[in-house]
């Protein structure tokens, strides 16, 4: 699941807080690696770990339109990853333009 909180316009697409949150799979976990695209489509950066038995990341340099997923780490190696999460950018009510010759 991801949550965010931006107290200015989404529109500027400045840096916003989104808010990471999974379930922790069963077993001895050493991390979870957390990752980072652009947009839909786009390779994914890791950009973050965090301990095994945490199940949250805030991630502070986000922007709408970028996704994210999280990987577990333990004995044998990385897991595959989670599903992807975006953020979408959505504008409730676009202003009306008109146009006057």
């Amino acid at each position: 699941m991801i949550t965010h909180k931006h107290p200015t316009c989404a529109q500027k697409l400045l840096p916003l807080l989104a808010v990471l949150t999974w379930t922790i799979p069963p077993g001895t976990l050493t991390e979870h690696r957390i990752y980072r695209a652009s947009t839909i489509g786009a390779p994914f950066v890791q950009i973050g770990t965090t301990p095994g038995n945490v199940s949250t990341f805030t991630d502070t340099a986000g922007v709408p339109g970028n996704c994210w997923r999280v990987t577990a780490v333990s004995a044998p190696g990385e897991s595959q990853p989670s599903n992807d999460g975006c953020l979408l950018l959505v504008v409730p009510n676009p202003p009306s333009l008109a146009v006057k010759p």
